[in-house]
């Protein structure tokens, strides 16, 4: 029903194909990383509905790049925002929570391994959550979002190193903190 809306804001043909294979590409991902940042479904449902509107609004503008990396990183700046935005309407600080049966990374086998594997990505993702900012929202679009360290770059605003640096350093935190 909204995709129909944001489409009904552009003129252009090429600007609703462009739109509606943006819209059917990274909607269900913005939801999850608006929840990741608002802890509250509506209130992610609302942001990613905000950031999809200014992103039709502002179509035009719209990087355009052969493999996404700018394109991606744009989408993910602009719900970030949204979200900050949505964040202050609740009158809370933003606060990351992460559902560790949301992420899959291993084929389990047994029951005991899945039991594992879930205490171990649970006690990672409460580090992740009591990391310092910089390195949660780091760690956060590299490994639960798979955004490349130049799309990280241009989502945050800082360089390409300074990404490599907190990736780095993240990882090594978490690596200590697990044993």
């Amino acid at each position: 029903m909204m995709l129909s809306i944001y489409l009904a804001m552009l003129e252009d043909d090429g600007d609703k194909s462009r739109f509606e294979t943006l819209y059917h590409k990274y909607r269900d991902a913005m939801i999850t990383y608006a929840f990741s940042m608002l802890n509250n479904q509506d209130a992610a449902i609302d942001a990613v509905d905000s950031a999809l509107y200014s992103i039709a609004k502002n179509i035009k503008y719209l990087p355009c790049d052969s493999d996404t990396t700018l394109e991606k990183a744009y989408i993910y700046k602009v719900l970030k925002n949204a979200a900050l935005n949505e964040a202050k309407k609740l009158k809370r600080t933003v606060n990351i929570d992460y559902y560790a049966e949301e992420f899959e990374f291993v084929d389990h086998t047994t029951p005991a391994d899945t039991l594992i594997s879930y205490e171990t990505l649970k006690k990672l993702t409460d580090y992740i959550k009591k990391m310092p900012d910089e390195y949660r929202d780091t760690l956060t679009l590299r490994y639960l979002h798979n955004l490349s360290c130049s799309e990280i770059s241009v989502a945050l605003g800082i360089s390409i190193n300074t990404v490599k640096s907190r990736v780095r350093r993240g990882t090594s935190m978490l690596q200590e903190k697990l044993g």
